[in-house]
């Protein structure tokens, strides 16, 4: 396939640069794989969380720069709960917009519906309760020993919405498929919401 010289910024480095850059650029998008989460976290934990002083002096090896950036990239990509409420709730409903779509993909064509994914029978503050419990808080709790300074700026807001979800007083009834109640969904073609 012709490369595009116009939009190619990596072309003026040299081939292992380039080579480097794709491998390091691939890596950081497969860690956003919910399939390799758990493991991931752990990797992390025992490298970069939980180590002692003097193996945080010890300079990072290639592959360690790499797999913390690939990390910190999966921790971007599941920080909405890590944000401001209505940051949060936005992007919740901008999520479920995704699942409900891909549900209806799954119905249409004869395979099982994924867990949560689908509208007719939403579970959202449930799915958001472990989403954080076993996910978001984790991860993040992880790179705050790691980061210190990120805790006062994510921890707050992740408790925060934590809490929106108690089954004592739900956000949300329970048959409501979007944190809103007037979305009825997304509109893909045109990028934004149909309400009632």
């Amino acid at each position: 396939m012709p490369q595009n010289p116009e939009i190619n910024f990596l072309q003026r480095l040299p081939k292992q640069t380039q080579q480097e850059f794709r491998k390091a650029v691939i890596t950081m998008i497969l860690a956003t794989d919910m399939s390799v989460h758990f493991d991931f976290l752990d990797r992390f934990n025992k490298r970069f969380a939980t180590c002692t002083e003097e193996e945080q002096k010890k300079p990072l090896t290639d592959e360690e720069q790499t797999f913390a950036l690939a990390m910190l990239v999966h921790c971007a990509d599941i920080s909405n709960p890590a944000k401001p409420k209505d940051t949060y709730l936005d992007w919740t409903d901008r999520v479920l917009a995704e699942f409900y779509n891909q549900g209806a993909k799954e119905a249409s064509n004869g395979l099982p519906v994924s867990t949560f994914y689908e509208k007719a029978n939403p579970s959202v503050g449930k799915m958001q309760t472990g989403f954080i419990k076993f996910i978001v808080r984790p991860i993040f709790t992880a790179w705050c020993e790691f980061v210190p300074q990120l805790k006062d700026m994510t921890m707050p807001h992740i408790e925060a919405n934590a809490a929106l979800w108690t089954p004592e007083e739900p956000l949300i009834p329970p048959d409501q498929p979007f944190t809103i109640a007037n979305k009825v969904d997304w509109d893909w073609e045109s990028g934004c919401w149909r309400t009632q």
